[in-house]
């Protein structure tokens, strides 16, 4: 007789899934909150294959959800032909590459491209169509009606990646994708965004991210772009870039991941304040959201803004932003961002 060993290994899912363990830091001119947790567990992220091992799925545009008549399949010639050129092209940590296209952050989407044609979409903009008539006034709970109940699992090869069951989005496999939904809980669980993957990039992605600069760096100017766009979406005037605020906020990512600490303040006894003096920073407002173990930036943001105090400091009253990101550490992904009024 034969016997065959089966591993099963059951792990957290990084869909960007983990909860924040802070509050941004808020009281008048110079406010602070003390962050309410500390992380309880590690998370473990998916990692991308070289293009090489990635078998697509035939490129063709069946499918029923597309975002301005672009879906997964669509050739990168349409896209230009739709959207026009890039606002710019970053990394992503699959084996595609993310185009950035915005009109002053209005109509904000992204378009992961390989092999020339669309792989992943991911828009908060409510200009998507799809067969169930699901916008941005659709509930959670009549998505989950018509598409019946969500995953709360992938399995990739002999792996099953758990999803938690506090997250804010919902994530369905149709056809030969996966559809994350992600809800506001601030307006009554309604739609406020949609990311599509492709199955079969996002099964082959298994190992922690590397600790790469350029992912870094795209990641930092995904959370600027997405923070800009919800601001418009809201009524609400741009921020600007502020430089010294990305050296503070970056500096601060990096030595939560040295120090092995998730705070706003650091064991030295520095808080925020004391980092952008320590820049010369000048201002009248400030204020820090921290996040981290998120498996990238729309992650990152779509949780900021299913919390209370990082959502009034996402749409709070500022005029400047900087955002410092840092893969590694024992939560493999820290981001920061510093809000100034000067």
């Amino acid at each position: 007789m034969k016997f065959f060993l089966f591993l099963l290994c059951i792990v957290i899912l990084s869909f960007g899934f983990l909860q924040f363990f802070d509050l941004p830091i808020e009281f008048s001119l110079d406010f602070i909150v003390e962050p309410q947790a500390t992380p309880s567990e590690e998370p473990s992220f998916p990692h991308a294959p070289g293009p090489e091992e990635i078998e697509l799925a035939a490129p063709g545009e069946d499918f029923a959800f597309s975002y301005r008549g672009i879906s997964l399949g669509t050739s990168l010639d349409k896209v230009h032909s739709i959207l026009g050129a890039p606002h710019s092209i970053l990394p992503s940590e699959y084996p595609f590459q993310w185009y950035i296209f915005h009109e002053d952050y209005q109509q904000y989407v992204q378009v992961g491209i390989a092999n020339g044609h669309v792989v992943a979409l991911y828009s908060n903009d409510a200009q998507w169509q799809n067969p169930w008539a699901f916008d941005f006034n659709t509930l959670s709970t009549t998505v989950e009606s018509v598409l019946g109940n969500s995953l709360d699992r992938i399995q990739k090869d002999n792996i099953i990646y758990l999803l938690p069951e506090d997250r804010h989005y919902l994530l369905f496999e149709v056809e030969r994708f996966y559809l994350t939904v992600f809800f506001d809980i601030h307006n009554n669980n309604q739609v406020t965004s949609f990311l599509l993957i492709d199955q079969e990039i996002e099964n082959k992605y298994h190992a922690p991210l590397d600790p790469d600069i350029a992912l870094a760096e795209a990641y930092k100017e995904q959370v600027f772009y997405l923070t800009n766009a919800i601001r418009v979406r809201h009524d609400l005037p741009l921020l600007t870039w502020h430089e010294g605020a990305a050296v503070t906020a970056l500096g601060h990512s990096k030595d939560m991941a040295v120090q092995n600490f998730f705070d706003h303040r650091n064991p030295q006894g520095e808080d925020p304040f004391d980092r952008m003096a320590a820049q010369g920073i000048m201002y009248r407002r400030a204020g820090e959201n921290i996040a981290a173990g998120q498996q990238n930036s729309i992650f990152a943001h779509e949780g900021w803004m299913n919390s209370l105090g990082h959502r009034q400091a996402i749409l709070g009253d500022f005029n400047s932003l900087g955002v410092g990101v840092h893969l590694g550490g024992p939560l493999d992904a820290y981001y920061t961002q510093n809000f100034l009024s000067q």
